[in-house]
């Protein structure tokens, strides 16, 4: 079809037989050494290789024959005679009908004693070029590629540096987001009245860290339904050239009424970070409030995350600026992401409300989810006391107690090992006291707990292993590692409480993991 067309095609192929389809309008790429280096084949470069063109490949392949294809072929000729004898006669055909003129004789009898097999071998070797199948051959024209679909493949499977290069092109349509500066304190009394007017703001905190214990607010993005948005800077790296930034202090007393006055609903992302890093500066956040993260997470509890760069193009359709740096609250983002980001939150709101809604969960979404929030975040807070003596007596014990059961490991085995070593145990274990193998990896006998489990009644050594696994984890990932973590000014571990983790609804707990 394409010939007719005289449409210009190139075949990307790793089979030599496919040089027989070479034309004016079709070349063959081939592979020469591995898959980095290739070759273009056309009429001339054949000719080149072959002597012949590449009309004559198939008689080439009918005498010298192809056992990858199962194509018989001539006994004891090859390729070099094949080529010799297709140059002398001109065609297969020319040689079946002039056996007489082969000056070799054992040439001769050969070619006239596997006469059929030579012409079965030529249908074989000749590719079909008329198959009958429906196509619509416009459709194979390259088109501007679909970038949301192909976003979709990238972002699932984390090809970072393609999402980077394919965003612009989606977003080469987006008109630019406008904002208003809060740089004076007049500006700021024009936008708390709004806030009370309205009795709802969409909000985003820019931070110096994602660790809201610690974290300082450089900046404040807020937005209302009327693609009315505004930025306070607090810190001078998020400004531009030659601007003033409010104090924190003078920012906060302004807002700190609107943020605690329960009549005025607050809408976030991740509204529990929040709520921390404002209690540290006697900011509440108090009222029937709306967490974008929370609602999502109801909708669909299985998802991976519920970070505003899924969210929004999941619901919105809309692709963040900097969905590939780490979603965290930082300063790295320009004022014009930020409030882009409140904008969105608040379109968000709209659409989860209403799908919770409809799926009857906006119940547990304010009676359960939200008030639960608010207490995680009060326990992340308090934190958790820690008995650093008592755990420095207690890690003293179980080194004791480890040294014990080492010893008695040794003298019950009969050698020394790394016991923390499944290789060396497995050694142990089924080499030198001929334990039965209950179980195989790739790297070569199990030894984790269920097959500790399952070994110990066979031999006492077992009990004590399983023992001494215990306490060494009990010491390295609590008892040891704790003190550590206590919080330098607080004297307390805050941890970081999850509700939108596990898909069964229990919590969850990072940094550390209780």
């Amino acid at each position: 079809e394409a010939e007719k067309r005289n449409c210009n095609t190139i075949i990307v192929t790793g089979d030599k037989d496919a040089f027989q389809l070479i034309s004016p309008h079709t070349k063959i790429m081939t592979t020469i050494k591995g898959v980095t280096e290739v070759k273009i084949y056309d009429e001339e470069e054949i000719k080149r290789k072959f002597g012949v063109g590449s009309e004559k490949i198939v008689d080439i392949l009918a005498l010298k024959g192809d056992s990858s294809d199962n194509i018989p072929g001539v006994p004891g000729i090859g390729e070099k005679t094949a080529i010799a004898l297709i140059k002398e006669f001109g065609s297969l055909e020319n040689i079946l009908n002039n056996t007489d003129k082969i000056s070799k004789k054992s040439l001769r009898e050969v070619i006239r004693e596997y006469e059929d097999q030579i012409i079965m071998s030529k249908m074989l070797a000749t590719i079909v070029r008329e198959v009958p199948i429906k196509y619509d051959f416009d459709s194979f024209k390259v088109k501007s590629p679909n970038y949301e679909e192909l976003w979709k493949i990238f972002k699932k499977l984390e090809f970072k540096n393609l999402l980077k290069k394919i965003t612009p092109k989606i977003n080469h349509e987006k008109i630019k987001l406008k904002f208003n500066l809060i740089d004076t304190e007049e500006k700021l009394e024009e936008l708390t009245n709004k806030i009370i007017e309205r009795k709802y703001l969409s909000f985003y905190l820019v931070t110096s860290s994602d660790n809201a214990i610690s974290s300082n607010i450089l900046g404040i993005a807020l937005s209302f339904k009327d693609n009315e948005n505004y930025y306070i800077p607090l810190f001078a790296l998020n400004l531009i050239e030659n601007s003033k930034c409010l104090s924190l202090e003078l920012v906060l007393s302004k807002l700190r009424p609107c943020f605690e006055n329960q009549g005025i609903i607050k809408i976030s992302h991740n509204l529990k970070f929040n709520f921390i890093v404002l209690h540290r500066y006697k900011v509440e956040i108090e009222g029937n409030n709306f967490d974008t993260m929370i609602a999502a997470y109801l909708l669909n509890p299985s998802s991976e995350n519920y970070n505003l760069g899924n969210l929004f193009w999941e619901y919105l359709k809309y692709l963040k600026n900097n969905e590939n740096k780490e979603d965290k609250q930082n300063t790295i983002m320009s004022m014009e992401d930020t409030c882009e980001n409140a904008q969105n939150i608040l379109k968000l709101k709209d659409i989860l409300e209403e799908k919770m809604e409809e799926k009857n969960l906006i119940s547990l979404f304010r009676k359960i989810e939200m008030p639960l929030e608010k207490i995680l975040g009060e326990m992340e807070i308090n934190g958790i006391k820690v008995n650093i003596d008592f755990l420095k007596e207690i890690s003293q014990q179980v080194d004791t107690r480890l040294g014990e059961l080492k010893q008695t490991i040794y003298n019950l085995s009969g050698t020394e090992f790394n016991i923390n070593s499944p290789k060396q145990l497995s050694v142990v274990l089924f080499e030198r006291l001929k334990l039965p193998v209950i179980k195989k990896t790739k790297t070569g006998y199990s030894t984790n707990a269920d097959v500790l489990n399952t070994l110990a009644p066979q031999h006492k050594v077992v009990s004590f292993i399983l023992e001494y696994r215990e306490l060494d984890k009990l010491k390295n990932t609590y008892i040891d590692k704790l003190p550590f973590l206590v919080n330098s000014k607080t004297k307390r571990i805050h941890t970081s409480f999850h509700q939108t983790v596990t898909s069964t609804g229990r919590l969850s707990s990072s940094e550390p993991n209780l």
